[in-house]
């Protein structure tokens, strides 16, 4: 090998190396961020809204006599991918408001384990917050999509279908769930700064 050919890889070695190093030190402000977290659950939202309209409007519609199918996929069928981008949505803000309140478990290099799972209810509760009946269903309806319905045909065990269920109202739930939690998640933000 040449000398320019050993100076190319060294090169080479050192940018992956920097690289390695700034996505680690990416990792490890993003994670303790509460503003991240918000960050990313707004993405979520929009892409969630993107999909829920169409998908609560068509709910709406009756099929034409013959089926009225095509090709495309009609909105109708977005429901469960509406319901995980909404529980994706809900899960960051929810992290994101535990995040806030406690800073001193991110401390190793690994997430906590109430950071690391899927169960909403369980980060609802843990949060404090109090939802209506009718909240707390939607939250039920959406988490079973986080689960499997929203990524999957079929989940682990055949008694799990029975909890898929949509409702026209899903995206004024997803909205209204939404705007409550982003306000607590805010004021974990303004409060950090204040602290700071």
């Amino acid at each position: 090998m040449t000398r320019r050919g050993r100076r190319f890889k060294s090169r080479k070695r050192l940018s992956a190396l920097v690289a390695a190093n700034s996505r680690s030190q990416y990792w490890w402000e993003r994670r303790a961020s509460p503003a991240s977290w918000l960050h990313t659950a707004g993405l979520l939202k929009a892409c969630a809204e993107l999909i829920g309209k169409p998908f609560t409007d068509d709910l709406l519609t009756e099929i034409p006599p013959g089926g009225g199918r095509s090709e495309d996929a009609p909105p109708k069928l977005f429901g469960p991918v509406f319901h995980l981008l909404a529980g994706y949505a809900f899960e960051a803000l929810l992290k994101g408001i535990l995040v806030s309140r406690h800073p001193e478990t991110l401390k190793g290099g690994q997430l906590p384990q109430w950071l690391t799972h899927h169960k909403l209810e369980d980060l609802v509760t843990k949060v404090g917050v109090t939802l209506q009946r009718d909240q707390l269903a939607f939250i039920r309806r959406v988490n079973v999509a986080v689960v499997w319905a929203g990524r999957y045909p079929v989940p682990k065990g055949h008694t799990e279908m029975d909890n898929v269920a949509a409702s026209s109202s899903d995206l004024d739930w997803f909205q209204e769930i939404y705007e409550l939690l982003a306000l607590l998640l805010q004021h974990e933000i303004q409060q950090e700064q204040w602290r700071s």
